[in-house]
């Protein structure tokens, strides 16, 4: 779903151009934390109820998402009392 990790490397193929001790250092740091993020997204959509869907219009911003919840059938009821119908979208 994902494309950062296609994004990762095609970065690293393109810092050859720079300096090889302040590229190596601060890729390093920035591919660590992107690598452990879609982890943590991928757990975000496993762990995620079924009436629950989560949408990133930009893979490349993954701060930037949103998360649509749909009624279920015993929460129905409350919805309706809410004045709520159908999909529920947060963003």
């Amino acid at each position: 779903m994902l494309t950062l990790a296609s994004k990762l490397k095609r970065d690293d193929g393109l810092k050859g151009s720079r300096t090889p001790a302040t590229a190596s250092d601060s890729t390093r740091r920035v591919s660590v934390r992107d690598r452990l993020l879609v982890k943590e997204v991928a757990e975000l959509e496993a762990n995620l109820p079924c009436t629950c869907k989560v949408h990133f219009p930009d893979p490349n911003k993954l701060h930037c998402f949103q998360l649509t919840v749909t009624p279920g059938p015993s929460s129905g009821s409350a919805l309706a009392q809410l004045g709520l119908r159908g999909p529920l979208a947060l963003a």
